[in-house]
């Protein structure tokens, strides 16, 4: 691991998209190099990511002799000193953290739940034991932080009433901000543009990709502030990229 500015991301995964687009949004996008995390070898759950972001999570961002910040909100706020984002702004952090309690995995799930698949629960098990043999062998690392992190998020394939609930969330949350902008709003919270707006962009361009279901079926207001979204340069930079 090297210790020079970048972002560490798995292409095109939801939040490494809200890092990157932060990049844009601030033009620092030329300032940080995006290193790619390798998921199909586990690279996120080995001890030098561990020291990075202890919940094995994308995107962490590198500055300088700076600690890691292993986090998208807080990545944001560490970008954001001129506050033009309005990365502390209660009305925007509270939608923003609506957001990031949804997982479009989880919604996916919601949509066409898994049949019993005993191959997969056999290769999240090899996952589980490789974690508790690197917290036996790196004490020191908290490894306690990522086995939790990773049997929550397991847990979606034995509790189907937790992933149906997460896509009755999601399409709530929709439906909430089609009520905003179909009242004339052009941004999601305030008079201009903000966090919430990014984490929204990245949500939706995830979603759209990844879902079955028409996200803008019955949400003209939505359909148009998505495509208002790609009119930014910093959204062409990041999702085409």
């Amino acid at each position: 691991m090297t210790n020079t500015n970048l972002l560490y991301v798995l292409p095109f995964s939801l939040y490494s998209n809200v890092g990157v687009l932060l990049l844009w949004e601030k033009g620092v996008q030329t300032k940080y190099r995006l290193q790619p995390v390798d998921l199909e070898s586990g690279e996120h759950n080995q001890p030098d990511f561990i020291r990075l972001n202890p919940l094995g999570k994308v995107p962490v961002l590198i500055h300088e002799d700076l600690p890691p910040i292993p986090d998208s909100l807080a990545i944001a706020q560490f970008l954001d000193h001129d506050e033009t984002l309005k990365t502390h702004d209660p009305a925007v952090l509270a939608l923003v953290e609506q957001f990031r309690q949804i997982s479009i995995k989880g919604v996916k799930l919601g949509e066409a739940p898994p049949e019993s698949d005993e191959k997969a629960r056999h290769e999240l098990a090899k996952v589980r034991d490789q974690l508790v043999a690197y917290q036996a062998q790196y004490p020191d690392l908290g490894y306690d932080r990522r086995l939790e992190a990773y049997d929550a998020r397991t847990r979606w394939l034995s509790e189907p009433s937790v992933y149906k609930g997460m896509k009755q969330t999601w399409d709530d949350l929709l439906d909430q901000c089609e009520r905003r902008l179909g009242e004339g709003a052009a941004f999601l919270v305030g008079d201009q543009h903000s966090l919430a707006d990014i984490y929204a962009t990245a949500f939706l361009f995830s979603a759209s990709s990844q879902l079955k279901d028409p996200l803008f079926a019955n949400r003209p207001a939505l359909h148009a502030y998505y495509q208002a979204q790609w009119t930014r340069p910093a959204v062409i930079g990041a999702f085409t990229r």
